[in-house]
């Protein structure tokens, strides 16, 4: 069972709603079907807006299991 997502667990950014807890991602309402590689991509760049990253620096720290949680 995953545990309620609060308002804080939340990223939105416009129209765009990612919630980690529940793992769901929501544009303007509508439910977004992500694979687990694409829901971790968006998930890192929505923590890091306006930030760009390299090929390699996104091949370590989303393809090789990096994990927001380990940074809070």
């Amino acid at each position: 069972l995953r545990r309620e997502a609060r308002p804080s667990d939340v990223l939105a950014i416009d129209g765009l709603e990612l919630n980690p807890v529940a793992h769901s991602a929501k544009v303007n309402g509508k439910e977004l079907k992500l694979s687990p590689q694409e829901f971790a991509l968006l998930e890192f760049f929505m923590r890091h807006p306006g930030e760009v990253f390299n090929s390699d620096t996104l091949l370590k720290r989303v393809w090789s299991g990096y994990s927001e949680a380990a940074l809070d």
